[in-house]
């Protein structure tokens, strides 16, 4: 008759040495991952935001509060206070854009802004030069 310490040791020692086979497998697949698909030199680099400003313009006599998001740093809710802004005339002035006028717009968000926007000079419609 067998000893069941003996059988329960013999298991113990089998499903140690299967545990610590599955870890070496699982680390060397852990590790081959950056090697398989890691950046090469051929993918391009993330995207700023200032690379998405040479393809959007926004132009604020007609920009709606979604276009406002494309905005760094301007969400939905600045975006709404943009929108009612030029809905009640704040951008047919002449003059350069004064996005700071609208409660919530700093400095900061406003010099970011100022790539993305069409000049006031340009006709409606328009895009930037």
């Amino acid at each position: 008759m067998r000893d069941p310490v003996d059988h329960d040791a013999r298991a113990m020692k089998d499903a140690k040495s299967a545990l610590r086979l599955v870890s070496v497998v699982g680390l060397m697949a852990l590790l081959s991952l950056p090697l398989r698909y890691g950046t090469s030199s051929t993918t391009r680099p993330a995207e700023t935001a200032l690379d998405r400003t040479r393809f959007v313009r926004i132009d604020p006599r007609t920009a709606s509060a979604a276009t406002w998001t494309l905005v760094p740093g301007i969400g939905p809710a600045i975006g709404r206070r943009l929108e009612l802004h030029r809905r009640a005339g704040g951008f047919d002035g002449g003059g350069p854009w004064d996005l700071e006028a609208v409660p919530g717009v700093g400095p900061v968000t406003a010099r970011r802004a100022a790539p993305m926007l069409v000049h006031p000079a340009v006709p409606r419609g328009e895009g930037s030069p």
